[in-house]
């Protein structure tokens, strides 16, 4: 008959012991990564909510419509009404490139809503950019350019039959004939 000894019993003790705070190590680590993970997706909602806030303001949209319909097509010097403009639209989507490329907010998440957006921007503003790039360096708007690539890629992938246009606002706005 075998005997139980005190050492054995002590053995069995601490393997217990053992087990059950590995596995409550291994239960909070899960638990850590969760709360992680949660915190994240706040601080990317977050972000977001202030991109939408940002790129959806009256301002902006009013930024935006200029450019696509008043902004001259040749690069070169602007008005002081269409730099004001411009630069306003450039800089807004430099800086959302800029979050995009530091993982600040969700790269799908932003190029579901606005990837078309950021591409027409780019068409009108483009010969712009790299005016501005010759004089001030070709570093000058390097987000927004990355942006843009990023959106391309996106539409390429995700709605290849889709062409992107620049409509002239009388298409979309019925103007009353006074």
């Amino acid at each position: 008959m075998n005997e139980i000894s005190y050492s054995d019993i002590v053995l069995t003790v601490e393997t217990i012991v053992f087990s059950g705070t590995l596995i409550v190590m291994v239960w909070q680590i899960w638990l850590f990564r969760t709360q992680l993970r949660e915190m994240a997706k706040e601080r990317h909602l977050g972000a977001f909510i202030e991109l939408f806030k940002i790129l959806s303001s009256d301002q902006a949209r009013e930024d935006r419509k200029y450019v696509y319909n008043k902004l001259p097509s040749q690069a070169g010097p602007l008005s002081k009404e269409d730099f004001s403009k411009a630069e306003r639209v450039w800089a807004s989507l430099d800086y959302v490139g800029l979050l995009i490329d530091y993982g600040i907010i969700p790269e799908n998440l932003v190029m579901e809503m606005y990837h078309e957006m950021f591409i027409k921007c780019w068409m009108k503003l483009e010969p712009h950019i790299k005016y501005q790039q010759k004089i001030r360096g070709g570093r000058y708007q390097k987000y927004f350019q990355k942006l843009v690539e990023r959106s391309e890629k996106y539409h390429k992938e995700y709605y290849p039959k889709e062409k992107i246009e620049i409509y002239p606002l009388s298409k979309i706005i019925h103007e009353e004939e006074e």
